[in-house]
């Protein structure tokens, strides 16, 4: 009988070490990361806003992938220093319907903010927020703040401050939400 325990609480860890999604549930993955979870299901705050290029974002038209939807500005030391994280964890998950959404809250707009992106080759979709609608939209008292939102537009969580967005508790909770909401 203590063989067989010894034997499941090493396959338990392994599972934990190797698959953190099946192992802990998402709250505690999000925990893990000081990402808030939300308590009620509520669906995010619908919006449209322009990208880099002037081109209209919708984000009901992202249903169906996991968001990480981001409120930076030029000007936030935390938030320059999470980007190029954010951007890893992109690269990593965005065939497997993952999306980065940065929206930026710069009022100087894409004079500002196309020369910031480029300079640091960030690849994921940023957004234009220059009246701030959207950051009134979902509470943005300050950058940088980062919700998580799941496929069918829930709202899950949220993280006020950097994250490490490139280490393993971030990819853990990523590829928890894309393996087990898959349409």
């Amino acid at each position: 009988m203590r063989w067989n325990s010894a034997v499941w609480l090493v396959v338990a860890l392994a599972l934990s070490v190797v698959r953190p999604g099946l192992a802990q549930s998402l709250p505690a993955l999000m925990g893990a990361l000081g990402v808030k979870a939300f308590e009620k299901k509520v669906q995010a705050p619908e919006f449209t806003a322009p990208g880099l290029q002037g081109k209209m974002v919708r984000l009901k038209d992202l249903h169906g992938q996991v968001i990480l939807l981001n409120f930076w500005a030029t000007w936030c030391g935390p938030c320059q220093w999470e980007m190029p994280e954010m951007d890893t964890l992109y690269h990593t998950f965005k065939d497997q319907g993952f999306v980065v959404l940065a929206v930026a809250l710069d009022v100087e707009g894409a004079q500002t903010v196309a020369p910031f992106v480029k300079e640091r080759q960030l690849t994921y979709p940023v957004l234009l927020d220059t009246e701030l609608k959207v950051a009134r939209q979902y509470g943005i008292m300050g950058p940088p703040s980062t919700f998580v939102i799941g496929r069918q537009g829930e709202l899950l969580g949220v993280a006020l401050g950097p994250r490490e967005w490139a280490g393993e508790k971030a990819k853990a909770l990523v590829r928890s939400l894309v393996e087990s909401s898959k349409e």
